[in-house]
């Protein structure tokens, strides 16, 4: 049992001792919780970025580099916990299946840089749900991405082509389609989508979204949701068939709930080493749920986050090194 679980069941097998336990229902405690969350990735993710960039080719440390130049002013302060949760799972599953490093990796990690030039649109909730910003994240994206890369060329940096950059300009575009009812037809636009949609059962991911689907107070079955409902609302997000519920044994699919999610409609993940890694996040969120993580106070969340950002960011480097050398695993 991995020490983020650890500190929650030795926590839990006294409930005597806990006080003041967290209410996700108030709305000034989800703000202590998400602030906790922002303080925790930004001491953390940072270092896991550097070792994240130990293992990449070097034309993609120098984007990647690149990449961390720009500020995110949409307020979006897990945005660097999703580069590099999408650029490690693109990299695992390029090498793990044998796909294209070449566009592929670049493209993970330029994807949402739009949003660094979009600030965060007013109101209560999933601002990233908006689709109006799903769209304009994009066009000013793709216009970054080319600027960015031509730059690096220019600096002799990278020696990708324009034909290159033209189909990770056309992925960019893309890659938010499902989310606006719209089908992906290429198997790139698939392979990265993998990639892209596994940061949405992480753990930075999984927390914000919850809290934050709180407090749309537009949406009546977002404003009433519960850790177990939005966990049966994510596998429907993600599964549509019984046999590859991660679940099986503890949370049966509900597809009715599909709707509630972005884009409604479900997605399972094309490649196999992206469902192996969603998957094994299900399992994670699960487990945290049954051992009781929303009965934590503030100050022992913290903890808990902390270290169970630690076990999650190491998972996602050892994809890295065991696809890099599978003899050693």
């Amino acid at each position: 049992m991995g020490n983020s679980l650890g500190i929650l069941n030795s926590t839990l097998l006294s409930k005597k001792t806990l006080q003041n336990p967290m209410d996700y229902t108030n709305y000034i405690e989800r703000r202590k919780l998400i602030e906790v969350m922002k303080q925790v990735n930004g001491e953390k993710i940072p270092l896991f970025e550097e070792k994240l960039i130990e293992k990449l080719q070097p034309q993609h440390k120098h984007i990647y580099r690149r990449l961390q130049n720009y500020a995110f002013n949409d307020g979006s302060w897990y945005r660097p916990a999703h580069n590099f949760v999408v650029t490690s799972t693109m990299v695992a599953i390029c090498r793990t299946e044998g796909l294209d490093e070449r566009n592929l990796i670049p493209t993970a990690m330029l994807h949402d840089i739009g949003n660094s030039l979009i600030k965060i649109l007013e109101g209560k909730g999933a601002d990233w749900e908006n689709v109006d910003k799903r769209i304009a994240h994009r066009i000013v994206g793709s216009e970054l991405a080319w600027e960015i890369l031509k730059d690096l060329r220019k600096e002799g940096k990278i020696d990708l082509q324009d034909d290159e950059i033209q189909v990770m300009d056309d992925l960019i575009m893309t890659h938010d389609d499902p989310y606006l009812g719209i089908p992906l037809e290429t198997l790139l636009e698939k392979q990265h989508r993998d990639a892209d949609r596994a940061f949405v059962p992480s753990i930075s991911s999984w927390y914000k979204d919850f809290l934050n689907y709180l407090d749309d107070t537009k949406n009546d079955y977002k404003k009433t949701l519960t850790p177990i409902k939005f966990m049966k609302q994510r596998l429907a997000f993600f599964y549509n068939v019984p046999k590859d519920n991660p679940l099986q044994a503890s949370s049966a699919l509900d597809l009715s709930l599909t709707k509630y999610n972005e884009g409604g409609s479900c997605e399972p993940q094309f490649t196999q080493t992206g469902k192996q890694i969603v998957d094994h996040m299900f399992k994670q969120r699960s487990l945290e749920l049954f051992s009781g993580v929303f009965e934590l106070p503030v100050r022992q969340f913290k903890r808990f986050y902390s270290e169970g950002l630690d076990k999650e960011k190491q998972y996602f480097l050892s994809l890295i090194d065991k696809a890099n050398h599978p003899k050693d695993f």
